[in-house]
């Protein structure tokens, strides 16, 4: 069954879609772009992507409740949706991380959701384990929230290529996250008014930006352009995360059909697509290799948005490490406790600085705005414990 090339056709039967957005919740902080975000990805689906009213579910804050989201998206699993249907998924609100035994677990945060009761959250992978269910070829999960415990693979290689036709006739379930665990996803300030930095950037990709030189948005492509776009935006603090968690293939955003070609079944699709170049964040463990993986970066004038990305990881990394959890103020402690917490606070801070002071020295005009990014954030708690905005 999981060979379906030989039976799949080059084209989508129906498109399906579930949407939701939830700007106020019933126990936890509201949004501002939450519902907005959702409504314009809606109205672009059936105008601009040829989705039918129909087969559009729209759910928006008090309708946005576990049992309704679970009940529309397992409305899928009915005989009536085909092998060849597509289904897409959107989802702007609040996520949330737990850590287990295992490894991190990632929540979606529905309407009714008491924030001291897990039960009453949506576990990723309960949607991920019923997407099993669903008939349809290819399943893309767009989620405008930060969470965790995503477990994805990118078969599809940066660089390589497939044919048009080869995506369409294979199976694939694929996601991206607005950022990972413990990131804040910005719920403004995007590139388009009234919409998040995420959203904005997708619904820029959708309606173009992301397209090959043919005019085609895969998933593969609008994931790899969302992700550049939201990492070196100058707002943004948080990191998409995305791949595939099934299958080889690659869900079609869009292929534009000429008026000699659109009703005819044996239309060539079998178009070479390249799948485009991301760059990544290289996991270096000690000081020596950061330091040594930060010259790499500067000497590249292609490679501002690894080092954005790199910098912005070990400003995390620091913040995290120095904390008020491990570094409180409140409290009384002897002289050489205060020994210990310098010694502890300048081991934490030995990575953070000694990267700074590579790009202090190295740093090309162009390269600055990652410098001064790392001083604001390292600096944001300070404001704050002054009462400064947030």
């Amino acid at each position: 069954m999981r060979d379906l090339k030989y039976i799949l056709q080059q084209k989508y039967e129906t498109s399906r879609a579930l949407v939701i957005g939830i700007n106020q919740y019933a126990n936890a902080s509201p949004l501002g772009y939450a519902v907005s975000d959702a409504d314009e990805v809606r109205k672009i689906l059936i105008d601009e992507l040829g989705f039918e009213d129909q087969n559009v579910s729209y759910l928006a804050d008090q309708d946005a409740t576990k049992s309704n989201i679970l009940k529309s998206f397992l409305r899928f699993t009915k005989d009536d949706v085909k092998v060849d249907d597509r289904l897409f998924v959107f989802f702007a609100g609040h996520g949330h991380t737990k850590a287990g035994i295992k490894g991190e677990v990632g929540y979606l945060v529905p309407f009714d959701a008491d924030m001291n009761d897990y039960s009453t959250f949506i576990r990723w992978d309960e949607l991920t384990r019923n997407a099993e269910l669903i008939r349809a070829k290819h399943i893309l999960f767009v989620m405008d929230a930060c969470y965790g415990g995503l477990a994805v693979h990118r078969d599809l290689r940066p660089g390589s290529s497939r044919f048009l036709r080869d995506m369409y006739q294979r199976f694939s379930r694929q996601v991206i996250t607005a950022g990972k665990a413990n990131e804040v996803v910005a719920d403004a300030g995007g590139p388009l008014p009234n919409h998040s930095i995420f959203t904005g950037h997708f619904i820029e990709g959708i309606r173009g930006k992301a397209a090959n030189e043919y005019g085609v948005i895969t998933a593969s492509g609008l994931m790899a352009y969302v992700y550049s776009k939201v990492a070196n935006d100058i707002k943004s603090e948080q990191t998409p995360h995305y791949g595939q968690f099934d299958g080889d293939g690659d869900f079609i955003v869009t292929m534009p059909v000429s008026e000699n070609t659109k009703d005819d079944e044996t239309r060539d699709t079998d178009e070479l697509i390249t799948i485009p170049y991301v760059d990544e964040i290289r996991t270096s463990k000690t000081t020596d290799e950061k330091i040594e993986y930060t010259k790499e970066l500067i000497s590249s004038v292609n490679s501002q948005i690894k080092l954005h990305d790199f910098a912005i990881e070990e400003v995390r990394r620091f913040l995290s490490a120095t904390s008020e959890d491990s570094f409180a103020t409140s409290v009384s402690f002897s002289n050489d406790e205060l020994l210990e917490r310098i010694s502890s606070y300048e081991l934490h801070t030995k990575d953070l600085s000694m990267i700074l002071a590579c790009l202090s020295y190295w740093a090309s005009e162009e390269q600055l705005g990652s410098l001064t990014k790392i001083i604001s954030r390292s600096c944001d708690r300070l404001l704050e414990s002054r009462g400064g905005g947030g």
